[in-house]
């Protein structure tokens, strides 16, 4: 399970992105954080983890949730949200007439709508009452796990992308995560694809995104798996295949494993 919801799939390829990770890590960066699943992953092994996202909310929830009295605050005021929950106060938070932390706005609004409708507006912008309130409001208290997990074993950072896998490139002990949200543009996957096939680059790195025309022929020479999530909840055909591309190991090229 991610940390908080933003709606990035990650809890459901963890199994597979465990499965490719490096034979040795001593540090995992995760570059698009978004709701922090695999920093979660990492931090409860005891892996010193860098969490990285673009999203200041995202960063600042991370970084609260290091630390217990800053957690505890949090929750204080979820609970008040949640004990005055009800669709007049849901659209009342969103819309901002209410005050309250941009952290706890964001997991209270992500976790008392209807997932579909949040996809639509990851910035919580209300544009023709298209949020649908559904009522339902995560426990707070599910949050003071994180302390004990995150206080020593995570750092956190809202910088672009190409700094902080730049920061890193040449520890051959780190792992980079990355699964470029696809609104970033090709820009980002052309950088991937250039430093997966550069040997200056001594990380470890993993690729990890839809399987397209676009995507296979970018990483086609570094693809480890082509797979579909198993979803009996999903009737829809056309659900996506996904690739995990890495630069290791690094004296071998693999044929790719598919899996339906």
């Amino acid at each position: 399970m991610s940390v908080f919801y933003v709606g990035d799939g990650k809890s459901r390829h963890i199994h597979i992105i465990k499965q490719y990770e490096p034979p040795s890590i001593k540090r995992v960066v995760d570059v698009f954080g978004g709701g922090g699943t695999i920093s979660k992953e990492y931090s409860s092994r005891h892996i010193k983890t860098h969490y990285n996202d673009t999203n200041d909310i995202y960063v600042n929830i991370m970084e609260t949730l290091k630390y217990k009295k800053r957690t505890l605050n949090l929750i204080t005021e979820l609970e008040e949200l949640k004990e005055k929950n009800d669709e007049d106060y849901f659209y009342k938070v969103y819309d901002n007439e209410i005050a309250v932390s941009d952290e706890a706005r964001l997991i209270y609004l992500s976790t008392t709508t209807h997932k579909a409708s949040m996809l639509r507006k990851p910035k919580l912008l209300r544009i023709g009452g298209v949020l649908t309130y559904a009522g339902n409001v995560k426990n707070p208290y599910d949050f003071l796990y994180y302390p004990n997990i995150f206080k020593n074993n995570l750092v956190t950072s809202c910088i672009d992308y190409k700094q902080i896998i730049e920061k890193y490139k040449k520890d051959k002990n780190v792992f980079i995560y990355c699964d470029p949200p696809t609104n970033n543009g090709i820009d980002v996957f052309n950088y991937l694809q250039i430093i997966l096939n550069d040997n200056s680059y001594k990380c470890n790195i993993m690729i990890n995104t839809k399987f397209t025309g676009a995507t296979y022929n970018l990483f086609r020479n570094k693809i480890k798996k082509v797979y579909k999530l198993n979803n009996s909840n999903c009737r829809n055909i056309n659900t996506p295949y996904y690739l995990i591309a890495t630069n290791y190991p690094k004296d071998e090229y693999l044929l790719y494993d598919v899996s339906i």
